[in-house]
């Protein structure tokens, strides 16, 4: 893991959310409709995922946006790095379990 982030940790600050973006929530997912989601985020998808591309982080397979297990796995784990232990603080929940629980605890902590 050490080795895959050194290639992470090159990257631009944007360039870094939009691997953080695809590792959480696009892997798999149509080239173009991420490039928009991207783009009406402010993130410039073009030249990020060019980069993103160019740096190995990903790859374009049949018109989607692909990535290996493992460097999903590091996107996953910096956020979780980055983040508070408490999920609700997270800046990115991809798994419908933890947003389920999310969700709860808010309902939960707002009838009180």
């Amino acid at each position: 893991m050490d080795v895959l982030r050194l290639s992470f940790d090159g990257l631009k600050e944007h360039e870094k959310e939009i691997f953080l973006h695809i590792a959480c929530f696009f892997k798999g997912c149509p080239e173009k409709k991420v490039k928009n989601v991207l783009n009406c985020c402010g993130f410039h998808a073009d030249i990020g995922l060019s980069v993103v591309i160019d740096k190995s982080l990903i790859y374009i397979e049949d018109e989607n946006i692909e990535m290996h297990s493992l460097l999903e796995e590091l996107g996953r784990e910096i956020v979780k790095e980055n983040s508070s232990k408490e999920r609700r603080k997270w800046s990115r929940i991809w798994l419908n379990k933890h947003f389920y629980d999310v969700m709860m605890e808010n309902m939960v902590n707002s009838c009180f």
